[in-house]
């Protein structure tokens, strides 16, 4: 109705700057039908606007978090508590750590993880994604802390069907055996890994 017309147009209006006091009162009207929320480039306090979404969001089913650079494992933790979480954005999160990932877990209807561009992941963090059964999608370009180890992990999920590696030169044409071992991959994309020869 018209009342929920307000406050998504306020959500819109007041999310690129905002603090989680702000925000509070909109998730408090929005928490019983939200299933889609972006927060890209929310910057100042993240980690609390996500302890909140996970108290009065419970339904949440697509999450964005782009570029919010305050990102960090304690508002990853928080994310625990969206046990409908589908998809899931962290694109250019830097302060996010490998450890953080170990929370992903804990989501069991996880599908999508777009992690692109966080450079300072390693190996250990792919070992995190492992242990997520759910997923069918994961996007790791330019993510250039990742060997082709974290590649072969990524080989144990076992309903993988799209993985983008696109802008990741550190691979080498081993990194193909794993990719190979992947059965059910329908959408692969290796642009940009120059280290891949064209034998």
């Amino acid at each position: 109705g018209s009342e929920k017309l307000k406050w998504h147009q306020a959500l819109g209006k007041t999310l690129a700057n905002s603090s989680a006091e702000v925000l509070q009162p909109l998730f408090d009207a929005l928490g019983k039908w939200l299933r889609s929320l972006e927060l890209s480039l929310v910057d100042s306090s993240t980690d609390e606007c996500l302890r909140m979404i996970g108290q009065q969001i419970p339904g949440l089913e697509r999450l964005i978090l782009d570029f919010c650079f305050q990102l960090t494992d304690r508002g990853m933790e928080e994310i625990i508590s969206l046990k409908t979480l589908r998809t899931l954005h962290l694109a250019n999160c830097a302060k996010l750590t490998d450890k953080g990932l170990g929370y992903l877990k804990k989501l069991p209807q996880l599908r999508e993880l777009i992690l692109t561009d966080n450079t300072q992941l390693t190996d250990e963090a792919l070992y995190q994604v492992a242990q997520v059964p759910t997923l069918t999608k994961v996007d790791i370009s330019n993510c250039t802390g990742f060997t082709e180890k974290g590649v072969r992990k990524l080989a144990q999920l076992p309903d993988l069907t799209s993985l983008s590696l696109a802008e990741c030169p550190q691979f080498p044409d081993r990194c193909l055996e794993a990719v190979a071992t992947m059965k059910k991959l329908e959408i692969l994309d290796l642009s940009g890994c120059t280290g891949i020869s064209r034998r």
